[in-house]
């Protein structure tokens, strides 16, 4: 496997480990829907190092892919899953995860 094949299977785990079933931001997506948008956002956007608009497996790469999921498979993404918590005390709030 290369380089490049490595690193796409590392990132389609990545973007299971958010979008996927149990995932942080569970939407349901499978690994051939993940696999799909990766391949159709990688087609669009390159592999080139020196380009730092083309793919290198980050969020940003994370969420274009799943935007693509969004609109290719019609999965929506859970936007209550997240809620800030105040700390009355120290004023700060921390973010966590609803279950």
């Amino acid at each position: 496997m290369t380089n490049q094949e490595n690193m796409i299977q590392e990132f389609i785990g990545y973007v299971r480990d958010f979008y996927g079933v149990g995932g942080i931001y569970d939407m349901g997506a499978t690994v051939d829907q993940i696999t799909s948008a990766t391949d159709k956002y990688t087609s669009m956007v390159g592999f080139d190092e020196k380009d730092s608009f083309s793919f290198c497996g980050d969020s940003m790469d994370r969420e274009k892919v799943r935007d693509i999921m969004i609109e290719t498979f019609g999965l929506v993404f859970p936007e209550g899953n997240i809620k800030g918590v105040t700390d009355h005390e120290t004023g700060l709030t921390k973010f966590v995860i609803n279950a």
